[in-house]
């Protein structure tokens, strides 16, 4: 007689679990929309996340850098000659017409109101006084090629001289006119158009304590993305209380009750289906990772620590949104200030630990 009872009530208990069920899951897809937004939203504040940390660009000796016009495009030269220094100043200008095309050239010696007296410096304040942001932006380098007399020659004679000029608003600015002239120079005394020196400032690699301290704070590439998912966490596990809040609302629940229905056939049905909805973003989520190949969340073997990670975080938060959804009457209501509630607690504990982690580096 006793066995009879348990099966009946063990019968009961699965009818009325798969009414339930049946009743979630009519209620998830006529709420298309509430479905397809706990499905996007983890995943999309994953996707910027991980773009954004691999658009910045990570630790690492920096490259070297040739120092010649290139890194100056759209520039003006200016340049001028002395009575016997046209040869050189043709170099120097047949130098940077052949190698820098978008490189304008202003031959001060041609210049309206220069003729008499090609002064580069006058030249170069008077464009200033302009407009002083397009000189900055444009004239870079300059020079100035003049005759001095050779005092050490036997009879007297020229030596052609030359002052080279920059704009230290560019930190490359001066090596860029020296390597400019040095090329000018070299094209004059050979008479090669194809002969040309190549700059190159190659930097200083990092020293042990800047490669530890770089290579520690991409570490930390890891928590940034945490942090972002967390928003969208947030709001999945908040988005769970919408149908609970709606249900004790309308007295639906209360009905369910009287009905007959246990008060373990109903959290039962509702956190079942929970889950299973819950594991949907999760392995979008995951699938992103496996994308985008991020190694701190799918390198070593991480990939199943994540997952199980997550399924431990639904597992806890879900009935703790069931515990506090009794505060509200209002669904709305409840899932805006839920997600707040989810942002602000794993925000903090997230701090708190990075911090925690950072001062135990850096005391050892």
């Amino acid at each position: 007689m006793h066995v009879v009872e348990k099966n009946s009530g063990l019968s009961l208990f699965i009818q009325q679990f798969y009414g339930m069920l049946v009743k979630r899951v009519t209620n998830t897809v006529r709420r298309w929309l509430l479905t397809t937004s706990q499905l996007l939203v983890p995943v999309i504040f994953t996707i910027i996340s991980v773009v954004v940390i691999r658009t910045l660009p990570g630790p690492g000796d920096s490259p070297p850098l040739r120092l010649d016009l290139s890194r100056l495009p759209n520039s003006v030269v200016a340049y001028s000659s002395g009575v016997n220094g046209t040869r050189l100043a043709d170099a120097y200008a047949s130098y940077v017409r052949d190698h820098f095309s978008s490189v304008r050239l202003a031959y001060v010696n041609n210049i309206s109101g220069y003729e008499s007296d090609p002064d580069v410096l006058r030249y170069l304040a008077s464009e200033g006084k302009r407009s002083i942001g397009t000189y900055n932006n444009r004239y870079s380098i300059a020079c100035a090629m003049f005759d001095d007399v050779d005092l050490t020659a036997v009879h007297n004679g020229t030596v052609d001289k030359a002052r080279m000029f920059f704009n230290n608003q560019g930190y490359h600015a001066s090596a860029i006119s020296l390597n400019t002239f040095a090329n000018a120079l070299l094209r004059q005394e050979l008479g090669l158009r194809g002969a040309s020196l190549l700059t190159v400032n190659h930097p200083m690699p990092r020293s042990v304590k800047d490669t530890a301290s770089d290579e520690m704070n991409y570490g930390f590439q890891g928590f940034a993305i945490a942090v972002d998912l967390q928003f969208g966490m947030s709001f999945l596990a908040a988005s769970f209380v919408l149908f609970v809040i709606r249900e004790r609302s309308s007295k639906s629940k209360h009905s369910q009750f009287v009905s007959g229905v246990g008060t373990a056939t109903f959290w039962c049905a509702t956190f079942v289906w929970d889950i299973i909805n819950y594991l949907a973003p999760c392995f979008a989520v995951l699938i992103v990772f496996a994308a985008f190949d991020v190694e701190a969340f799918t390198g070593g073997g991480r990939f199943a620590d994540i997952f199980l990670l997550m399924l431990l975080y639904g597992w806890g938060v879900l009935p703790l949104m069931y515990l506090l959804s009794f505060i509200f009457t209002v669904p709305s209501t409840g899932l805006v200030w839920l997600t707040m509630f989810n942002i602000f607690s794993g925000n903090v504990f997230c701090v708190f630990f990075v911090l925690h982690y950072r001062m135990s580096q850096l005391s050892k």
